[in-house]
């Protein structure tokens, strides 16, 4: 009876529509290539295209899309995971989460240094300093001399310390760092120690005054640029105030006048013999007076001039004298006829000359913008003449260590600082120096030069060489710098100027001073490091 009935119920619901022929078409494709997958994977221990890790049935009633594939079901194969033959150290932690459950890694490749992590910079290995240099430089376009353009080079290679070839970043791991129990401690403690003597070393500090040492004041001191009334002798430092000479003893501060000239007449030059006992004096009368400081007495007077003597300068028992008139005068101070050469060169009056350390050559400048190098054994014919300042040239000065250069500096309408290679006549660098230039004066001990200056700056500045950089300025003039001596030991220099005061200002402190002052020893060093651990 049940059978019965379930053959009425079919027979009343509607028979199933005919499949489309495209339809059919698909099924039988589909099925055969799933036939074939299923026959490889049982026959080959390889199944193409990865398909051995699906199992499907297709039937004509399987849905299909409008696009002619049929959606179809895959039951993926479970995974074999592979032994783990190494253990490998992992750089990154596990979450508390999944501690309980770790999964094994493939082993790496390589075996990775304790600590390291790929792909991460090493702070030890990495040269920040130079780093941060290589970011932030920037590429000038400005032409730079080669004189210039070598001190930048050295100075980065004595910086970077060979770390031109490095990376901004550093990946590796610094091969004398061990890790063994208390190597690491004595690879900081070395490099600390070492790092520390050599920072002491490069980093010992220059102190430059920030207001003279001694203000002195200058009553009547002529205010004219192309004297020169100022000069620091062996025990004293005279200076030409309006028609008298005064000294003043830096070791115990008295002062006392020389010698006093008509009331007409005032005091144009003054220049120390080498010996610090006998004193040149130019006037404006045209004469030259020797005077002898011990005694307090003159010895002689020369003439030959027709007008001021606005400059002078010793070589042993020659005192040359450059006068208004151009003409340059060579004097023998042993005989009665004095004058032994003339040289004329000049158009205007001569206000610079300057012999070298080994007195074989002599620089003259003048008014008229001309800078002549001179040989002793013929003062007059000039062996080079140097052109190129648009000024009168009164700053004269060799360098101490290489004889054959020559700075000199430019007046009002120039404002430029000059090096001359005296022996060819080149001028290797130029540098503006913003103001007129009336004075310099070479360091020996710490390579630098100081120069004095005029309008507008009115100030003392201490320029590195060969670089140029400046060091420092001395500011406290009120007015402009007229005339700069430097003392013999070469550690201190006095400004005159126009604001009538003489200044005095300690900046080439030697550094041997500077050493004892600030001097650790390695014990100390050590001392300190262990206390800091």
């Amino acid at each position: 009876m049940d059978a019965q009935l379930n053959d009425l119920i079919r027979l009343k619901q509607p028979p199933p529509a005919p499949t489309e022929r495209w339809q059919r078409l698909v099924v039988r494709e589909r099925n055969s290539c799933l036939n074939d997958c299923v026959t490889s994977q049982v026959g080959s221990p390889v199944c193409p295209r990865n398909t051995s890790v699906l199992q499907a049935q297709v039937t004509p009633h399987t849905p299909i899309s409008p696009s002619g594939r049929v959606c179809v079901k895959y039951k993926k194969t479970p995974k074999i995971k592979t032994p783990v033959k190494t253990p490998v150290h992992s750089c990154k932690k596990k979450s508390p989460v999944h501690s309980g459950a770790r999964k094994k890694q493939t082993p790496g490749k390589q075996v990775q240094t304790p600590g390291a992590c790929r792909f991460i910079p090493n702070r030890s290995t990495t040269d920040l300093d130079y780093s941060a240099y290589l970011l932030t430089k920037k590429e000038s376009k400005e032409e730079v001399s080669p004189t210039r353009e070598e001190y930048k080079q050295s100075l980065l290679s004595a910086l970077a310390k060979n770390s031109a070839q490095k990376s901004v970043l550093s990946f590796n791991t610094s091969s004398n760092i061990s890790m063994g129990e208390g190597s690491f401690n004595y690879t900081v403690n070395s490099s600390l120690r070492t790092s520390m003597k050599h920072s002491y070393k490069r980093k010992a500090k220059r102190r430059l005054p920030i207001t003279a040492d001694k203000i002195l004041d200058a009553p009547a001191l002529v205010n004219d640029y192309y004297i020169n009334t100022l000069d620091w002798g062996k025990s004293h430092l005279a200076v030409g105030l309006g028609n008298a000479v005064f000294l003043w003893n830096p070791t115990s501060g008295d002062t006392q006048m020389l010698m006093e000239m008509g009331e007409r007449d005032y005091v144009s030059s003054v220049s120390w013999a080498a010996n610090g006992r006998y004193l040149a004096i130019g006037g404006s009368d045209a004469s030259v007076q020797l005077w002898d400081v011990e005694k307090q007495k003159r010895l002689r007077t020369m003439t030959g001039h027709t007008n001021r003597v606005g400059v002078l300068t010793w070589n042993a028992h020659l005192l040359v004298s450059g006068g208004h008139s151009g003409q340059i005068h060579h004097h023998d101070v042993r005989q009665p006829e004095h004058c032994i050469h003339r040289a004329v060169l000049h158009q205007l009056e001569v206000c610079g000359l300057k012999w070298t350390a080994d007195g074989r050559y002599l620089a003259s400048g003048g008014n008229d913008n001309l800078v002549a190098v001179w040989n002793a054994s013929n003062p007059t014919e000039p062996i080079q003449l140097l052109q190129g300042h648009q000024a009168a040239v009164k700053a004269l000065a060799w360098c101490p260590w290489q004889s054959n250069l020559l700075a000199t500096g430019g007046g009002t309408n120039d404002k430029t600082i000059k090096f001359w290679n005296a022996s060819t006549g080149q001028c290797l660098n130029s540098i503006d120096a913003k103001s007129q230039v009336s004075g310099i004066a070479w360091n020996r001990e710490y390579h630098e030069l100081v120069t004095s200056h005029g309008n507008p700056d009115n100030q003392l500045t201490i320029w590195k060489y060969p670089s140029m950089c400046k060091v420092g300025e001395l500011s406290g003039h009120q007015d402009r710098v007229l005339s700069m001596a430097m003392n013999p030991e070469k550690t201190c220099v006095a400004s005159a100027g126009a604001d009538e005061t003489l200044r005095i200002w300690n900046c080439f402190e030697h550094c041997q001073s500077i050493n004892q002052s600030q001097n650790y020893s390695e014990d100390s060093i050590t001392a300190l490091i262990n206390t800091v651990h």
